[in-house]
């Protein structure tokens, strides 16, 4: 039991709660303990909490309370935990309590409760005890006038307080509560002489007389019936007995009961979820027993006991004969309302226990899926970025500490240096005083200076330090933030078998080469977001423009500052740019994961990266002239940096991509390199590129009016979109210059000789 328990620390995560303990014994004091605290003094997330204990369970008071449960169903030992189950959740909205045992002879008083441990949030409390002594009928009566919010209550009481059938004690209770609205009875009173003599009768008959006669006349309820047996008096607003899962059991009694609205109690009681049905009520034919059925249109379970029903033996549904898909024979079959199949009674249930299993299964793993996100934020403290930012916030204190000490130093030697200067001066003029004093030998001169030297002196001393701090306008510390990692390619899950539509839909300008608002001209890099809006450098415009997914026109989000500066905008407001870099021929660029700027520099042929901040950079690939050698580029273009910083970039004169690896002097060829040409081993201008998780590279073959693919370590390439000359078609380009995908797979190219963006969908047949 104890190890059951102990998982609850591991679950304080959930909203959600169940607790089965199902033991004949009674639950020990570590059980109970460990329950107690978890439930309701740790600090969690539940919101729900459903707690069923055969044996009930023990309440200690806490020293915090959970204020997040909303909603609890609990089963307590005694009425004496009550008290305290309310100081544990003062915010609950809606209580489910029942009481196991009878409590000893000192029952719970009235005192016991107060405005201060009372809910001023509940509206549903479901009470259900068998202690005959533990809640006197006064109790319950101060209990309820405190909780005013309540608006649905029901009760399933045994007692042996005749208060319990005063109907005037109740019509007080009801108008105690404003906020009432539905009230719900099953009370079990034990018959006994003072219950007889409150109601001056003598027989069990007359006492159901008059305690009906007495509801009739001081209680509005809509239905109610009262009735008797041997040793109890039952009063039952429903003619079926209440149970604590919001279900009902038919009662026997009720035959004999006098009831104040026939008519009312042949309805469905209000939120019935169960039905029960036991051996005295048998259904005579399938029929009838559909008919009690179909009179609670809201149950979600019901439960059957001895049920014999005749004529037929298989209720669900109506047999034929036909095939049955699993024996292959021809038979009575049932057909499954699920996957509308035929099946024979041999199989039927094996089928239906084999689509349960399989939902078991994908329900188990949606559960361990949840355990794994949710323990995330339990891990997060232990996440390796973490150890990061504790590794740069103690390096930061240690260069900040060590400037510190430094300048205290300096200014505590420069204080000395003054003090030590004017303690040497003021030497001095003493002596010359005595020297003065001794000799007789004085004039007002020399008064005069002594007293200059004296106020000089003064005023070094009161001001005796001529410095300041000064702040350098660079920081010593680089600022840290969070950046995000971007696959390549998000969420494609392309392959080396992926395909696209091989007709493309323009989903940007279109119009012919112009500067309207439905016009591009010359476009080239383009960024594809999460939403498939589409933002296009429209080169020619000086400009950038975001197209959103079905829009005729664009939005001019950024405009141009002319050529030569690297200008940064911010997203959020495109009323001004920051230039960063200037005096540079950047063709592409490129962030990595570390946000690192990468640009290629067109007239000195070199790649060169960039710390956020920096206006210099350092060369990172060429830096050798104009060539063909593995160590140069002639005119490089675009550039991708992998999770490896390895930069991929088109080196269009030289009709080849260059692969460099971080920190080497030189790099390889991977696609093209093969002189000029259109064959499948060839490139002609390539421009731009994309570079996916597995290393395959999608390039806009420029010259070849074609979008190809290398997969990582072939010589030739495969052409996905375009390939069929220069043209406008919708299966043509017009020198294509940069390409994109969505989240989707679907390819976005940028097609400048014809200004516009064409789509492609990726072809999931």
């Amino acid at each position: 039991m104890n190890a059951n328990v102990t998982i609850l620390p591991k679950l304080l995560y959930l909203e959600e709660l169940t607790i089965e303990l199902n033991c004949r014994e009674k639950l020990n004091n570590t059980t109970e303990y460990l329950i107690n605290f978890y439930l309701f003094a740790v600090p969690n997330n539940f919101r729900k909490v459903t707690l069923n204990s055969s044996q009930g369970i023990h309440l200690r008071p806490q020293i915090q309370s959970n204020t997040h449960l909303e909603d609890l169903s609990i089963q307590i030992a005694t009425v004496d935990d009550l008290p305290v189950l309310f100081t544990l959740v003062p915010c609950l909205i809606r209580l489910e309590v029942s009481v196991i045992h009878c409590a000893p002879p000192t029952f719970v008083s009235q005192d016991r409760f107060s405005i201060d441990i009372t809910s001023k949030l509940l509206k549903e409390l479901y009470l259900y005890t068998m202690d005959k002594q533990g809640m006197p009928f006064e109790t319950l009566k101060v209990m309820m006038s405190l909780m005013l919010s309540i608006e649905y209550l029901a009760f399933g009481i045994k007692t042996n307080d005749p208060d319990y059938a005063e109907a005037t004690l109740w019509a007080e209770l009801i108008t105690s509560m404003p906020c009432l609205t539905t009230l719900h009875l099953g009370l079990e009173i034990e018959i006994t002489e003072t219950l007889l003599s409150r109601f001056g009768v003598e027989t069990n008959n007359d006492l159901k007389q008059a305690v009906f006669n007495s509801f009739i006349e001081n209680i509005a309820l809509s239905s109610f019936i009262i009735y008797t047996n041997m040793q109890t008096l039952f009063i039952d607003t429903v003619p079926y007995r209440y149970n604590r899962d919001q279900s009902y059991t038919t009662s026997p009694e009720a035959v004999h009961a006098l009831c104040n609205n026939a008519k009312a109690v042949q309805q469905p009681p209000y939120r019935l979820v169960g039905l029960s049905m036991y051996g005295e009520h048998v259904p005579i034919t399938t029929e009838d027993y559909l008919s009690v059925i179909c009179r609670f249109p809201s149950i979600k379970w019901l439960y059957l006991d001895s049920i014999n029903v005749s004529g037929s033996r298989h209720m669900a549904t109506k047999t034929d004969e036909k095939f049955c898909v699993t024996c292959k024979k021809t038979k009575n079959t049932v057909k499954c309302s699920g996957c509308s199949t035929d099946f024979c009674s041999d199989y039927i249930v094996e089928h239906r226990h084999a689509l349960s299993e399989q939902l078991n299964t994908i329900e188990d793993q949606f559960n361990e899926l949840k355990i794994r996100i949710a323990g995330q934020n339990v891990k997060q403290q232990k996440h390796e970025l973490m150890k990061q930012i504790d590794e740069w916030e103690y390096e930061s204190i240690e260069k900040i500490r060590q400037v510190a000490n430094e300048v205290r130093r300096e200014l505590s030697l420069s204080v000395t240096k003054v003090v030590t200067d004017l303690d040497f001066k003021l030497n001095r003029l003493t002596e010359q005083i005595v020297k003065f004093r001794k000799d007789e030998d004085i004039a007002e001169t020399d008064i005069q200076v002594f007293n200059e030297e004296l106020q000089r002196l003064k005023t070094n001393l009161k001001n005796p330090l001529n410095f300041k701090i000064k702040r350098d306008s660079t920081s010593f510390i680089n600022k840290i933030h969070l950046g995000i990692k971007v696959p390549l390619l998000p969420m494609a899950m392309l392959d080396a078998n992926s395909k696209w539509i091989q007709n493309g839909v323009t989903v940007a300008g279109g119009n012919g080469g112009g500067n309207g608002m439905n016009q591009l001209c010359n476009p080239w890099s383009l960024y594809v977001d999460d939403d498939q809006a589409v933002y296009v450098v429209d080169n020619s415009n000086n400009r950038i423009v975001k197209w959103i997914c079905g829009a005729t026109t664009g939005l001019v989000v950024v405009g141009g500052n002319g050529q030569g500066n690297l200008v940064q905008w911010a997203r959020q407001s495109a009323t001004n740019g920051k230039t960063i870099i200037s005096d540079i021929e950047c063709i592409g660029l490129t962030v990595d994961d570390d946000e690192f700027l990468y640009i290629t520099d067109n007239d000195k042929h070199e790649v060169r990266r960039f710390r956020m901040g920096e206006s210099k950079g350092t060369v990172e690939a060429g830096e050798n002239g104009p060539g063909s050698r593995l160590d140069q580029f002639d005119q490089p273009r675009y550039a991708v940096v992998d999770r490896n910083h390895s930069m991929y970039i088109s080196d269009i004169n030289n009709h080849r991509v260059m692969k460099w690896m971080k920190d080497t002097k030189q790099g390889i060829v991977v696609a093209g390199g093969q002189y000029e040409g259109n064959s499948l081993g060839q490139l002609s201008d390539p421009h731009g590129i994309i570079v996916d998780q597995s290393g395959t590279i999608y390039i806009a073959d420029y010259a070849n009016h074609r979008i190809m693919r290398w997969l990582q370590g072939t010589t030739e390439g495969s052409v996905i979109v375009g390939g069929n000359g220069q043209g406008s078609q919708s299966n043509q380009f017009c020198y294509p210059v940069s390409l994109s995908f969505d989240r989707e797979g679907n390819l976005y190219v940028s097609d400048l000789g014809n200004h516009r963006v064409q789509k492609f969908n990726i072809d999931r047949s």
